[in-house]
């Protein structure tokens, strides 16, 4: 899993974060809606931003997309 955050400031608004969770395929939607709750609970009870500036985006990948140690996940 690899969580990125970053935080962009446009006219008028700062700090708005957007948190980008990148994991292997296999999350159901309700895992998906915990996540996305209690990412955003976390960036406003330590980071102090409103809720709906909170941006959380979950890439999924197949295990054949993902190397790691010079082969790919879905090899033995």
């Amino acid at each position: 899993m690899i969580l990125n955050t970053s935080a962009f400031h446009t006219a008028g608004r700062d700090n708005m974060p957007v948190i980008i969770l990148k994991m292997r395929k296999g999350l159901t939607t309700e895992q998906k809606r915990r996540i996305v709750r209690e990412f955003t609970d976390t960036m406003v009870n330590t980071a102090g931003v409103q809720p709906d500036l909170v941006t959380i985006m979950i890439e999924e990948k197949e295990l054949e997309d993902i190397g790691k140690g010079g082969k790919l996940r879905c090899d033995p």
